[in-house]
């Protein structure tokens, strides 16, 4: 029996629930031990933990007690689940244990201390090559050792040198690795207690929910007065006063009713009456009792109030559209200098990458980190050119930069769906069998990810969804075994074409949906961001125009000299022309529909790669101004623009070219090959 979708989604939802508690239990287990060490009691000693009830947001608030000498003793700690699920990669918790630090259970358990160690190694060497540049915070074994009584206790080490003294101690002493497992597998630990992740920075900003709360409780007299609701939200929006003010006053006249049912007329004031409202409205919860009025009165005034919202729901919404609307537009105006801010340092951290030779191939707001003190102030304050964004948890990093004769190290597959594309979860040996650059490819990576970062920073919101979901398709197909599934080759291509068509048109669909908030944001483009967005402009417009020359070459129809030399010549309008006039019929001569719907193919792709060396050319001489300001919107146009056509299977059918699939004879040749005796249009360009 096939399952409704609502059920199977709502059974999804909640397994994944199931299985982020036992990872959550088995974190809060881990540190509940530590304290249980710390606090000198056996290993036997009776020890337990709780959560309270209270959840701030995605923060859980645990008590851990352990008991000695028949006293409990407790301390709280807090804990946050980090990033999305079903990239393959390690599970990561944000946890506030004295120190703020993030906990990574590796995705394949280690057991084995050398490997354990070599994975810190890796990951350290990867931010000294990006230092002094880019800051990263590597994984430590010290943040938990510094916390054991006997390991510790009176070394006497300087603050430097503590983390290469633990390790050292650690490698004498390996009884002590241990307190390094969660489940019988080594946990990497990272200690942040000194910065404030970007995800948080982002949320803070676009966290609206609790300021359209206050914006409608404390303007309780908005929805009577007129005047001060068209001088805040504008005369466009009279209408939605006039619906709402007419809601307003069917629901005055019936508690009045009620009001006078109970003898309490005059004990109400037209403010409580406003009050218990609006409070209804945004809250959606039940007035509870208060002491001067009995609860058989507000048990009647919930479902009158109830009612209400259900019968006038539509003028309703509009009322809070309206009201979420203007309250984001404040925000966003008063945050747009931290936001301009961010996204400078988002491009130069990309670049740097690439001056560096590294990949990241995880680049994400939760793997970022912000290093100005300043970005911890209220979101009401706003300035400019002062964040600089820092890296933590590299696994997935990859440094380009091989000695002779080696190949490049096949890194860690994986990355988080909302900021990936398909290459991230092949191997190598496919991704040079598509793109024949890997490096190139891995650098793009992070490409995509910053243009996703760009969005969400300006926006709040995701850009990909479709495309993410697709992805999680993806990669859940590849596990499947290959004897099942065609080859991993083919298997890449067809897929990674679906995902990129998808990804293109949920670009253009968000991006277009936002313009106004994307164009808003203006960019000073840092100096070596801009050289490399100019050079990248100028290979792209010889590449494509290379793909052209070649497609041109390659194909058996057009052969005669003269026609080959104006389709070279020819601009995208003279193309478009001659293609329409093939469509039609006009001017051209009577062939097999076959060799027609192929010539109409060709000119089609012609003018779409012409249409791209004009694009780029463009970008080219943009990019070549000094003092450049770019929108946000702009640098997201063209750094998925270089993307898409790197990694979209489309480019790669239109680089190796498309043969007729049709036999010409040579009469048939000297016919079409006639069809270019037809002036082109004058003039055009």
């Amino acid at each position: 029996m096939k399952l409704p979708l609502e059920f199977k989604k709502n059974l999804q939802q909640k397994i994944q629930a199931d299985r982020r508690l036992k990872n959550r239990a088995k974190v809060v287990d881990f540190f509940l031990n530590l304290y249980t060490v710390q606090m000198k009691c056996p290993k036997i000693a009776p020890k337990q933990f709780k959560q309270l009830d209270k959840v701030q947001g995605e923060l859980f608030t645990y008590e851990l007690a352990v008991k000695s000498f028949d006293k409990w003793t407790s301390r709280l700690m807090g804990i946050t689940h980090l990033g999305e699920t079903g990239g393959g990669k390690s599970k990561c918790f944000k946890v506030t244990y004295d120190d703020v630090l993030v906990v990574k259970i590796p995705r394949k358990p280690i057991s084995n201390l050398s490997d354990y160690i070599e994975g810190i190694k890796i990951e350290r060497q990867i931010a000294t090559k990006l230092a002094p540049e880019i800051h990263c915070i590597a994984p430590q074994v010290s943040p938990i050792l510094k916390r054991i009584p006997t390991f510790y206790e009176g070394m006497g080490w300087m603050p430097e040198e503590i983390e290469d003294k633990c390790t050292e101690r650690l490698l004498q002493f390996p009884q002590f690795q241990e307190y390094l497992k969660i489940d019988g597998s080594f946990v990497y630990f990272m200690d942040i207690s000194k910065y404030s992740f970007l995800s948080q920075i982002i949320k803070d900003m676009f966290n609206i929910d609790d300021k359209i709360q206050q914006e409608i409780i404390w303007s309780p007299d908005i929805i009577l007065n007129f005047h001060k609701f068209e001088e805040k939200y504008g005369l466009a929006n009279v209408p939605v006063w006039l619906n709402i003010n007419d809601v307003y006053k069917e629901y005055e006249r019936k508690i009045d009713n009620i009001l006078d049912h109970y003898g309490l007329t005059h004990n109400i004031s037209p403010y409580r009456k406003r009050y218990w409202f609006l409070r209804f409205l945004i809250k959606k919860e039940d007035i509870t009792n208060e002491p001067d009025v009995s609860s058989t009165f507000f048990d009647e005034l919930n479902v009158t109030i109830k009612d209400l919202l259900y019968t006038r729901r539509a003028q309703i919404q509009r009322f809070i559209q309206t009201v979420s609307d203007h309250v984001r537009q404040e925000i966003f105006n008063q945050n747009t200098g931290r936001i301009s801010s961010i996204i400078t340092s988002i491009l130069r951290l990309v670049t740097d990458l690439k001056e560096k030779q590294v990949a990241l191939r995880d680049l994400k707001p939760d793997n970022m980190f912000v290093m100005m003190e300043l970005a911890r102030n209220s979101v009401y304050w706003a300035y400019e050119n002062v964040v600089r964004l820092g890296l933590i948890d590299l696994e997935t990093a990859i440094s380009f930069e091989i000695p002779k004769n080696k190949s490049l190290k096949q890194p860690l597959l994986g990355g988080t769906p909302s900021y990936a594309t398909p290459s991230n979860f092949v191997e190598n040996s496919i991704i040079e069998a598509a793109f024949e650059k890997v490096p190139r490819i891995l650098h793009l990576q992070d490409w995509h990810a910053a243009v996703c970062i760009i969005f969400i920073t300006t926006t709040g919101k995701p850009l990909f969804v479709q495309s993410r979901n697709m992805l999680y398709k993806i990669i859940k197909l590849m596990t499947i075994p290959e004897s099942q599934r065609p080859p991993m080759k083919d298997f890449f291509q067809k897929n990674s074409l679906r995902f990129w068509l998808t990804a293109k048109e949920e670009f253009q669909k968000k991006t277009d949906a936002h313009q106004a908030s994307l164009k808003a944001i203006k960019i000073s483009l840092p100096t070596h961001t801009q050289k490399i967005f100019y050079q990248e402009a100028i290979n792209q417009c010889y590449r494509i125009h290379n793909i052209i020359q070649q497609k041109i070459k390659d194909q058996d129809v057009f052969k005669a000299r003269n026609s080959i030399d104006k389709l070279t010549d020819a601009s995208c309008e003279m193309l478009k022309t001659y293609r329409k006039r093939w469509e039609n019929g006009i001017n051209v001569p009577r062939i097999a529909p076959e060799a027609r719907l192929w010539i109409i193919d060709f000119i089609k792709e012609l003018e779409e790669l012409k249409s791209l060396v004009i694009q780029y050319d463009r970008w080219s001489n943009t990019f070549s101004q000094k003092d450049l300001f770019m929108t946000a919107f702009d640098i997201m146009q063209f750094m998925f623009q270089v993307v898409l056509q790197e990694m979209s299977m489309t480019l790669g059918k239109i680089q190796h070219g498309r043969a007729a699939s049709f036999e010409i004879t040579k009469e048939k040749k000297v016919s079409i090959e006639n069809t270019f005796k037809i002036k082109f249009p004058s003039n055009e360009s």
